[in-house]
């Protein structure tokens, strides 16, 4: 189904319902084919925003990491530059991590930090490596 998507887009452009904006939250649920018909089919890359964590992905056969996201507007960029001059400069975005978190204590956490810690050490490159959150006092 993505695949098909993608293929009408690159055939067929949506100049008839312009999409200017899209927010994704649960980004790490999504397959890298899906984030990018997201790009593909938004009118401004650079008025997108994408939350998520990846030590939370649930979607088997998901291995999202924002790097990966990363190198999806790295391409739109690309190929921006190999169409008509003139278009607006995609810009690749900057992950920026939230450190607080406000919906849990400091133990659960710790203990959540630890698992990742372990993921990281025996599958290393499936999530991205990030300083733990803190809960809010």
């Amino acid at each position: 189904v993505i695949f098909n998507l993608w293929s009408r887009l690159q055939r067929f452009p949506m100049d008839a319902l312009p999409l200017e904006t899209i927010f994704v939250d649960e980004t790490q649920d999504f397959t890298q084919a899906e984030l990018a018909v997201f790009v593909g089919v938004c009118q401004d890359k650079n008025a997108m925003f994408f939350s998520g964590d990846t030590a939370q992905t649930i979607a088997a056969g998901v291995g999202f990491r924002f790097e990966d996201l990363r190198v999806i507007f790295y391409q739109a960029e690309q190929d921006r530059q190999k169409a008509a001059a003139g278009q607006e400069v995609v810009a690749v975005p900057m992950v920026r991590q939230l450190k607080i978190n406000y919906r849990t204590h400091n133990g659960i956490l710790s203990a959540a930090a630890a698992i990742v810690d372990l993921i990281q050490t025996f599958f290393t490159g499936t999530v991205d490596r990030l300083p733990p959150e803190v809960g809010f006092h």
